[in-house]
């Protein structure tokens, strides 16, 4: 019978502890791994309505805009016919009045001068719907613009889950999800730990700040249905209480994000997150604040 060994034991026990840790980690990323596939099959599900929708109504908005400016056209082109002709008429009906009895002469005057007025009334209305027709073709345009502009979204991920001992490492994607590039991108992103009294307005404020340790980055114009990466690291590792208290709840860390850009339109847009970790130090949530596009 073989003498029996405690550092033997303990050894073969550390190896199964962290065998048992490398399983849970290598679940957890595929958990994670499934989580954004899904996320991103959703969001190409609604973009892809979108796009249908937006392309429908730009092309009911088109037809509508030809149609009115063709009867408008139309209107115009009769009016000043008839105008003319009413003007001619005139003309001979007041030579000819000249021998008539004056009341023969100012009953044909009068008739004339109620054919100009409805001739006017015409024109005035060919004018309105000319007016319309404009306002229909602004219409056309926008949809055009909001079906084929470029939209990036962010997503945060976490590339590992938070532990005592170990810096806080986060990626922040920025995906086009649009039918054109993103141009002029910038970007600023921040992970700020916060203690009671402090809101999340504060924390916000305070990221920031002009002395703040936000991360800023101006990626190139990003293409549609691509997406850029910003890697942002905690500069110190966490501390076991600091664990403690994230888990606790008594503390909270955020990650507040920033991207402006302008679409190929030259117009400008602005989209912003913030998530809250999880006390399962696994994830973020979405704040209630700080979360808004156009």
């Amino acid at each position: 019978m073989g003498t029996w060994n405690p550092w033997h034991e303990i050894t073969r026990l550390l190896k199964q502890i962290k065998q048992r840790k490398k399983e849970k980690e290598e679940a957890e990323r595929e958990r994670l791994r499934e989580r954004r596939e899904a996320e991103e099959a959703e969001r190409e599900s609604r973009r892809e309505k979108m796009e249908l929708q937006s392309l429908l109504v730009a092309i009911i908005s088109a037809a509508t805009a030809f149609l009115a400016l063709l009867l408008t056209y139309l209107q115009l082109y009769y009016s000043r016919c008839d105008a003319k002709q009413n003007q001619r008429n005139f003309e001979i009906t007041r030579k000819d009045a000249a021998d008539s009895a004056a009341q023969a002469r100012q009953d044909a005057l009068d008739a004339i001068a109620k054919q100009l007025q409805a001739s006017k009334q015409l024109k005035e209305q060919a004018e309105r719907t000319a007016n319309a027709a404009e306002s229909s073709v602004a219409v056309a345009a926008e949809s055009f613009h909001v079906s084929e502009r470029a939209y990036v979204y962010i997503t945060p991920i976490l590339r590992r889950p938070v532990a005592a001992g170990q810096q806080t490492l986060v990626t922040v994607a920025l995906t086009n999800a649009g039918r054109t590039p993103a141009l002029k991108t910038s970007v600023q992103t921040c992970l700020v730990s916060s203690e009671s009294p402090e809101t999340t307005k504060q924390a916000h404020e305070r990221a920031f700040r002009p002395q703040g340790s936000a991360s800023s980055a101006k990626p190139p114009a990003i293409p549609p249905g691509q997406h850029f990466e910003q890697h942002l690291d905690s500069r110190l590792p966490l501390t076991e209480d600091e664990a403690r208290q994230l888990v606790e709840g008594k503390l909270v860390m955020y990650l507040f994000s920033e991207v402006s850009y302008r679409d190929i339109f030259g117009k400008a847009h602005h989209e912003e997150i913030c998530g809250r970790l999880d006390t399962n130090l696994k994830q973020f949530n979405a704040c209630i604040e700080f979360n808004k596009s156009d």
